[in-house]
């Protein structure tokens, strides 16, 4: 025997002209706006939430998945959970937040920085303390690049303070004080054209 009727989808679109529902329980009450999927929320003009209880609540912006905000005019929000207040930025994955202009934010559980570019965050999100947020890796707006933990396989990067801190002696001579340090390497068959 045939299941039950499925529920009938609801439109609400007002008073956005030019607003275009499709699903159920979205709310599209910007101009030129457009929403599809479940309670997605779009008061923000000429902007597209998809997906699952997402709210879009700026201009020119763009939401995809389940549970993210935006709260960021020029911005784009994707995945699970995030929150972007960025103006111009971009955020996506799982349970990161944006609350800076012009940044790029991937991974889970980012520790969101003031002077960053691109955050991979690495963070367990246990509870929702900050100490469980942290970054694997960030670019920031002075050029340089951190990462966030010590080498532990041959192809890692090594951060200045780990070679600082781990690197007494070359070729069995022991570094002494601080300057420029010169290093040459020889040629090898690492890197031969082949």
């Amino acid at each position: 025997t045939p299941g039950p009727s499925p529920v009938p989808p609801s439109y609400i679109a007002q008073p956005g002209e030019g607003s275009h529902v499709e699903g159920y329980d979205n709310i599209v009450s910007g101009y030129g706006s457009h929403a599809e999927g479940v309670r997605n929320y779009v008061p923000g003009n000429y902007s597209h939430a998809e997906g699952i209880n997402n709210s879009l609540l700026k201009n020119y912006a763009h939401v995809s998945g389940y549970n993210n905000i935006s709260n960021a005019d020029c911005s784009e929000t994707s995945g699970i959970w995030n929150t972007n207040n960025g103006y111009g930025s971009f955020v996506t994955s799982f349970y990161n937040e944006c609350s800076y202009n012009h940044q790029t934010i991937v991974g889970k559980y980012n520790s969101n920085k003031s002077d960053t570019l691109f955050e991979v965050g690495n963070g367990n999100g246990i509870s929702g303390d900050p100490k469980e947020r942290s970054n694997a890796f960030e670019a920031h707006t002075d050029g340089r690049a951190t990462i966030g933990a010590a080498p532990t396989n041959d192809m890692d990067v090594v951060n200045k303070k780990y070679f600082e801190d781990n690197l007494k002696t070359i070729n069995g001579q022991p570094i002494h004080g601080t300057g420029n340090l010169q290093v040459s390497v020889a040629q090898t068959g690492l890197f031969k054209h082949r």
